[in-house]
């Protein structure tokens, strides 16, 4: 039996399918979360839906947060069959340089030994890659979501 969980667990997921239909519609004009925010626009912003797969990997689930300058999800990594956060940046030319430093220092940091003191502070980026919107391309980048795991997270 013991055999047979360790390979059931290094198989991928398989993608999960989201119900269409049942669901409050909010009003088109109604203006919720990063839409309320100052200086707002939708075409700055990746339209993101629950269930969309990236990268033929990552399986958004929910929507973890928002801001000025991105929104993150959870989403299933059906790979490794584990759950990561997307954080998905703002269609912008101006944040361009500014994010490939962040990936640069998350690269750097990710080059230290576990050992050191503070690392384990810093989330690790598992991967980070582009999303062609339809007003452009957007940076993600893949972290562990902030929970040390679901039990812990439920408890």
């Amino acid at each position: 039996m013991q055999a047979f969980c360790q390979v059931a667990n290094r198989l991928a997921w398989k993608p999960l399918a989201f119900p269409i239909e049942g669901f409050a519609v909010i009003p088109a004009d109604e203006r919720i979360e990063e839409e309320t925010l100052p200086n707002y626009a939708t075409s700055q912003y990746y339209p993101v839906t629950i269930g969309e797969i990236f990268r033929a990997r990552y399986q958004v689930v929910g929507k973890l947060g928002f801001g000025t300058t991105s929104t993150v999800w959870l989403a299933r990594d059906l790979s490794e069959r584990r759950h990561v956060a997307l954080k998905l940046y703002i269609g912008s030319g101006s944040m361009v340089r500014s994010l490939d430093n962040e990936i640069n220092a998350y690269k750097r940091i990710g080059n230290f030994s576990i050992k050191d003191p503070g690392r384990s502070a810093v989330r690790a980026l598992l991967d980070s890659f582009h999303v062609d919107g339809p007003h452009g391309s957007h940076q993600c980048l893949v972290h562990p979501p902030l929970w040390d795991s679901r039990i812990a997270c439920l408890v």
